[in-house]
């Protein structure tokens, strides 16, 4: 490691500055040798890299040259430092190549051999710390710096943004442990570099999160490496990966708009299905941004006493315009219930309103069934609400409450969500029916029930879905399907109620088919509480 003049010759300049780079490789560190004697100064080539210098300046002009002005005295008094004693340290500022201050901090260490100084150390930049210990790759700090550079530099016009994100991560990491997960990490880094297109740069972000940089790709070339890639998975029986990338500048033209939009492509690609790539899509944020103004604007008004939310109930007639009962359906003053309803499941919301639905649907059904105690109600519960804690108790307190009894109350589940979850709801189903309460499998024809599932499903009304009503009229396969599922159901002992009925040629359609109650705009359209209770009058005036 030390100098004399016989080891300033090439061969000698070589084997040190080979010893550095290979320090520098395995350490993510930058390393300085210094002879003070024939101020040599020796750089890793990292250091050449990240700053403007060469591997032999002239001392530490060089440095002086790159270092903030304010520094200078002390980097000076470093210098100085180092030929009066052991260990010196510095902590100064400098400009890097693309001219961004970055802060230095300098440790070294002067050692004696046969009568020779030698001075050794190391430079740990705000770069070298933002090395990630489990892949081994640059880190978010590295990204979004070469992002920055990207965007400086005139040269490059245009570059892709992916972030890629390991799918049921977390799955592997609870069912496996995180040491597990960790090799897995460091595997999957090896995949992805081993098919890395052509000047493309990886970065790991957190967690299970990587992304890469790419200035000479287009987005099918993108594409077709997560292809690769998830072939890849597969054959090796490791969690695939779904990619979502951005396009500069036509996505975006600063990183935080960049990343958050690669991220929104990435999520959407898992909503897709997982195992593919996506690319940014500006509707689809639209779409997003209102979907989150919805969910902050349900949250308010749920912890505002429920303002706004109120119930409409629609009539379930025979076909000859008899009243059977009625379903309660939530609505909103802001939006209908096919915009408003997802995003309250979606974001977990629903929970919060079940108490308040099925106490103010019992309450005015308690009103109604003063006008003709036959009648019963159905009140929709989305899979979450049925898993709820003690909804069963919830429900038996309410019915209790407003003496109104089980067998009046219909519980409607769609028929998808079923079919999904058998085995986790039909033990839930089978103890509301041994209250009384009756089920109704909603929306049939939409799923995927199976005659074997019917069978099995504790379920007492099929609910056929309107979709088969719309073209009654003129597609006479709709009415043999109606017809099949009825004869089905009632061999399984169900009733059948047939939604969305609006004409009078629909509801002929009918006549020879054993339909138990329709519901439809025929007959009347949602009404309120107080409406209902004309609309009752005027069926017993019948």
């Amino acid at each position: 490691m030390f100098f004399s003049r016989e080891a300033h010759n090439k061969n000698g300049d070589f084997m040190i500055q080979a010893l550095l780079n290979l320090m520098a490789s395995l350490c993510h560190t930058h390393y300085f040798v210094y002879d003070p004697m024939y101020r040599g100064l020796f750089l890793s080539d990292s250091l050449l890299k990240e700053f403007h210098l060469s591997s032999r300046e002239n001392g530490w002009n060089g440095w002086m040259n790159i270092t903030y002005p304010q520094d200078q005295a002390s980097l000076q008094n470093f210098i100085h430092l180092l030929t009066h004693q052991k260990h010196a340290s510095l902590n100064i500022h400098c400009y890097s190549r693309s001219g961004k201050i970055i802060p230095l901090t300098f440790q070294a260490q002067t050692i004696q051999f046969q009568k020779q100084t030698c001075i050794a150390g190391i430079i740990i930049s705000s770069f070298s710390r933002h090395i990630d210990p489990i892949s081994g790759l640059r880190d978010a700090f590295h990204c979004e710096n070469i992002c920055n550079e990207y965007i400086d530099k005139p040269e490059i016009d245009q570059f892709l943004l992916g972030i890629l994100d390991l799918d049921n991560f977390q799955s592997f990491n609870d069912t496996l442990g995180y040491t597990a997960g960790n090799q897995l990490l460091r595997r999957t880094t090896g995949f992805l570099q081993s098919v890395l297109p052509e000047k493309a740069k990886l970065f790991r972000l957190e967690n299970d999160q990587f992304a890469v940089l790419c200035t000479n790709c287009s987005s099918s070339t993108l594409q077709g490496w997560v292809n690769v890639l998830n072939q890849l998975f597969i054959a090796n029986e490791m969690p695939t990966i779904s990619c979502g990338f951005v396009s500069y500048p036509k996505d975006g033209q600063e990183w935080h708009r960049l990343r958050k939009r690669a991220q929104f492509a990435m999520k959407q690609a898992k909503r897709d299905g997982k195992a593919k790539s996506r690319s940014f899509s500006l509707p689809l944020e639209i779409q997003q941004h209102q979907s989150e103004q919805l969910r902050v604007s349900l949250r308010q008004s749920i912890h505002n006493q429920m303002q706004g939310f109120y119930l409409m109930y629609q009539p379930q007639l025979t076909k000859d315009g008899r009243m059977k009962g009625m379903e309660a359906l939530l609505r909103w003053n802001q939006e209908p219930c096919d915009t408003f309803v997802p995003i309250l499941e979606a974001s977990g919301l629903l929970f919060e309103i079940t108490g308040w639905l099925f106490n103010q649907a019992l309450r005015d059904f308690a009103v109604m069934r003063k006008e003709d105690s036959s009648l019963s109600i159905s009140i929709n519960l989305s899979y979450p609400q049925l898993l709820e804690d003690h909804i069963t108790e919830i429900i038996h307190a309410v019915l209790c409450r407003y003496q109104v009894p089980s067998t009046a109350l219909i519980i409607e589940i769609t028929e998808t969500r079923i079919a999904e979850n058998f085995l986790i709801v039909k033990p839930i189903l089978n103890k509301l029916r041994a209250m009384g309460i009756r089920i109704a499998m909603d929306d049939f024809g939409t799923g995927y029930a199976s005659l074997s599932f019917l069978r099995q499903m504790p379920i007492d009304i099929i609910k056929i879905d309107r979709s088969f009503v719309i073209n009654l009229e003129t597609h006479p396969a709709d009415s043999m399907f109606i017809r099949l599922i009825t004869d089905i159901g009632k061999e399984l002992g169900c009733a059948i109620c047939l939604e969305g009925i609006e004409t009078a040629g629909q509801l002929a359609r009918l006549s020879d088919i054993s339909i138990d109650t329709i519901q439809g705009y025929y007959f009347s359209r949602p009404l309120v509480r107080d409406a209902m209770l004309e609309y009752l009058h005027q069926q017993k005036d019948r």
